[in-house]
């Protein structure tokens, strides 16, 4: 599979995965009130969801155009490093800003499988900057894939805690 083929299917599955994320975001809302914690778990998974497909789509555009790959390969990693700590220290804030009964819905073992992935995600990428083109383009890719296993994850998440109606939805 060259990298075009896995760029396009990156984003088909990120735009699939926001797309279900919206449907369920529609049920969740159709009762009377959406507590903190769904809505953090929403907003989270649209944007894990978005960014891989946003990467693999301005990635596409970029290497067709007739220049040199390796740094847009690199300023790539870059910008996934920086949005995966800014992700990071967004849901860590998210957490803090909740109430003490919303913060007991949330599981510590799920935030730091949570955390697990991501730090692994940004030492590919950081691996991926100090190697060779070729094997920088395999660590992108692989860490936008993890980055939609998280999002996959967090989706079914959000799925079980609605059927138990743990979810934060009253």
């Amino acid at each position: 599979m060259n990298i075009a083929d896995s760029l396009s299917t990156i984003a088909e599955f990120s735009i699939g995965l926001a797309g279900f994320t919206a449907i369920v975001a529609i049920f969740a809302n159709s009762r009377e009130k959406v507590g903190a914690t769904m809505l953090l778990r929403t907003m989270n998974l649209l944007v894990i969801s978005f960014v891989p497909g946003f990467i693999a789509l301005l990635l596409l555009v970029l290497l067709s155009l007739p220049v040199d790959s390796n740094p847009i390969i690199r300023i790539t990693s870059s910008t996934f490093v920086l949005y995966l700590l800014t992700i990071t220290f967004y849901q860590y804030r998210s957490r803090r800003n909740m109430t003490e009964v919303e913060r007991q819905k949330l599981n510590p073992i799920i935030w730091l499988v949570c955390l697990c992935i991501t730090l692994t995600t940004i030492g590919l990428q950081i691996v991926g900057l100090s190697s060779t083109i070729a094997i920088g383009t395999g660590m992108l890719l692989l860490g936008m894939v993890m980055h939609l296993i998280l999002g996959a994850l967090i989706f079914s998440i959000i799925i079980i805690s609605i059927l138990r109606g743990s979810a934060g939805v009253t």
